[in-house]
């Protein structure tokens, strides 16, 4: 892992453990100044992994997506890149909703070409919106406003009439113990 993922990671890792920690403190536990580490937040913040205010990050506390994409982040990441791995070029692809799913089509739009993406996620719609390597097909429903997905008879019709080698799902939770 480069060690701008590392220390993004260990932001994180930070925030989500104190729940509201300080620029200054970031910058020292990291050994980065701290306009290293605003730059790092702003980042953060922008893929809504926290939140900023006045010289602090601050935990994101909801059961909206945009507040689940930091948890697990280390291992959603790399499970985005392992299988963005089974993607080719100018594939298209089903991918259900999910924060770890809007990490893989991210990878995918950095590694891949020309790549549709079938999917019942408006979130991940807008997440990759500005991703040029990557043709989204939204598929139509129910909207979920917490979850930002497309549910019901409509999504389930509506799938039905594309015929996709690869179909990607994401998961709720996962424990190893």
């Amino acid at each position: 892992m480069k060690s701008e993922q590392k220390r993004l990671q260990k932001i994180i890792d930070a925030v989500f453990e104190a729940e509201k920690i300080s620029v200054a403190d970031l910058a020292a536990m990291t050994d980065v100044s701290q306009v290293t580490i605003r730059k790092d937040l702003n980042r953060l913040e922008k893929d809504g992994l926290i939140k900023r205010s006045h010289g602090y990050a601050v935990k994101v506390e909801s059961e909206d997506i945009n507040n689940r994409m930091d948890r697990g982040y280390r291992y959603k990441k790399a499970i985005a890149k392992k299988a963005a791995e089974l993607v080719s070029d100018c594939e298209t692809i089903m991918v259900e909703s999910g924060s770890a799913c809007a990490f893989f089509c991210q990878e995918l739009a950095r590694t891949r070409k020309d790549v549709c993406v079938i999917t019942n996620s408006a979130f991940i719609a807008d997440y990759i919106r500005k991703l040029p390597t990557i043709r989204v097909t939204l598929l139509g429903g129910d909207y979920q406003s917490d979850s930002q997905a497309l549910v019901g008879p409509m999504v389930k019709a509506n799938a039905e009439l594309f015929h996709v080698g690869k179909f990607f799902a994401g998961t709720d939770g996962y424990t190893d113990s």
